[in-house]
């Protein structure tokens, strides 16, 4: 059964003013003209049926038959009209059944025409569409990206295809006549170099692009769940975006290496599945993952975050590769959970860098320079924490962490007070070669295994008062510049080296030799 001409033409007029742009945004959807079609499971349930009733119509006459030989005398007639009724039955009922199969098979052809005709006219509204996008007008791409949003809307099987094609769109950046010089993925979008419209018009049909996407990857409410676009990829790669806002969505496999997020860009509460890569990002402006969730491993290396950077209470389940990161502002991480590796090596921080209450498994922190003040106060470690030739240009804070492995700040370099009063370290404690500019406290610390401060430096006043040290502890070639010395620790394991060059305050010589080791639980 083919398509009644009247809808054959009324598809021709669609496709029509699909073609004009200052139209397009009110041509009806592909889905609304569609031929009613009649089920298979209809089909054979009313074979079904017509079987069951032809049947029950036979054990009838069957009965009626047998019923009427055992009668007295034996009415022939009846029997004889019986059995054509029987015959004439069956034979209609096979003719149904012929008519019944007939109509399948012209069922099933129906479908296989409708199937085809259906996707050649999606693949004739999609060519459209993409056509539009390489227009000079801007009307006409905003017709053709949403001339995509209806096909994706109407045809859930496309809407991977779409956002492939509105991420190339935003990838290739803005169009280039003949004579402009380079164009598509190796031109710049900011280059002003043979633009054939304004940055405005340009901007325009960015926002619409972005627009789409905001719209269709949330799935916070119920409304936005309806107008979800399910996917297995969103590639954004060198994209210039402009105040995105993608709070709330679900992002599956998201790829932004390269893109330039200019002025805000927010995820707060958005849900990041698989693998997801921001290597060399630009952000200008303030930057939110409140809230947010990472189910895979992420990556940042190389990321520029201009403005502020806020991370407060995201989760990570997988890695986290922050190395080579630049913070121009802040940069917050309160409360986040890092249940992965968290690499920060060789990360700068400009501004004030905040990770209080932070959970981490393993915190990689190597070589990081901390321009501003740092706070890790309340941070914990579950396996190790290394800070090993960080840069503390601020103050630093390491009040109350607790690493339950071993913590490595070897040739550290503190320019500002070092506090790590109460600080709980049960693992090694390396802090070889670490200086500090600026006071050293580790008032109430505790460390549980080997301590080393061997050839540490503290140009001012260090605090050890009441610090606990459970393990070996080494202090050779350490020298304390400044003018208090308080050395009230307890040791309850070996210790040696010595200390030197400080005078006598807080009941510590100026130099104190630790060649025994004291008294079990003793102090010194």
């Amino acid at each position: 059964m083919r398509p009644h001409p009247l809808t054959a033409t009324m598809w021709q007029r669609l496709a029509m003013r699909t073609a004009d742009a200052w139209s397009s945004r009110l041509s009806p959807s592909p889905v609304e003209n569609r031929p009613l079609r009649l089920a298979g499971w209809m089909l054979l349930l009313g074979l079904v049926m017509v079987g069951f009733l032809a049947w029950y119509y036979y054990q009838e006459q069957i009965t009626l038959i047998a019923e009427l030989r055992r009668a007295e005398p034996v009415d022939e007639v009846a029997i004889a009209q019986a059995r054509n009724d029987i015959l004439r039955h069956t034979l209609t009922a096979t003719a149904g059944f012929a008519g019944a199969a007939v109509l399948l098979l012209n069922f099933q052809k129906q479908r296989h025409e409708e199937y085809n005709a259906t996707q050649q006219r999606i693949a004739d509204l999609r060519i459209q569409a993409v056509a539009q996008l390489g227009s000079d007008s801007a009307s006409v791409r905003i017709g053709g990206l949403h001339n995509l949003e209806r096909l994706a809307d109407s045809h859930p099987e496309l809407r991977q295809i779409v956002l492939d094609e509105i991420g190339a769109y935003l990838r290739l950046g803005r169009p280039h006549s003949a004579t402009d010089g380079p164009s598509g993925p190796d031109a710049s979008p900011t280059d002003p170099a043979g633009i054939d419209e304004s940055e405005a018009d340009w901007r325009e049909v960015r926002l619409v692009a972005q627009e789409i996407l905001q719209r269709h990857l949330k799935f916070r409410t119920r409304g936005q769940r309806r107008r979800y676009w399910n996917h297995t990829r969103l590639n954004l790669r060198n994209t210039l975006l402009d105040d995105i806002d993608l709070r709330d969505s679900r992002l599956v496999n998201l790829d932004l290496t390269g893109a330039t997020l200019r002025n805000r860009a927010t995820f707060a509460g958005a849900l990041l599945k698989g693998p997801a890569d921001f290597q060399r990002v630009n952000l200008t402006g303030h930057v939110s993952f409140f809230e947010a969730t990472v189910k895979g491993d992420i990556t940042f290396s190389d990321a520029d975050f201009r403005g502020a950077a806020g991370f407060q209470q995201a989760h990570f389940t997988g890695d986290v590769d922050f190395t080579s990161a630049r913070f121009a502002k802040t940069a917050d991480f309160r409360e986040a959970r890092f249940a992965g590796i968290a690499r920060f090596s060789g990360t700068q921080f400009a501004g004030y860098a905040y990770f209080g209450d932070v959970r981490f498994v393993y915190g990689y922190f190597g070589e990081a320079q901390f321009a501003g003040s740092v706070s890790f106060g309340e941070a914990l470690f579950a396996v190790a924490a290394t800070f090993n030739e960080a840069r503390f240009a601020g103050e630093a804070v390491f009040g109350e962490v607790q690493i339950a492995g071993n913590a490595a700040f070897e040739e550290a370099r503190f320019a500002d007070e070092a506090y790590f009063g109460a600080a709980q370290i049960a693992g090694y404690a390396h802090f070889k070669g670490a200086l500090f500019a600026g006071d050293a406290n580790f008032e109430e610390a505790q460390f549980e295994g080997h301590t080393d401060f061997r050839e540490v430096q503290i140009a001012a006043d260090a605090d050890f008062r009441e610090a606990r040290f459970r393990g070996d502890a080494f202090f050779g070639a350490a020298q304390i510049a400044g003018s208090a010395f308080h050395w009230e620790a307890q040791f309850d394991d070996y210790t040696a080296g010595d200390v030197s060059g400080v005078p006598a305050t807080g009941g510590a010589p100026r130099t104190r030799e630790l060649i025994e080791p004291p008294a079990s639980g003793g102090t010194v």
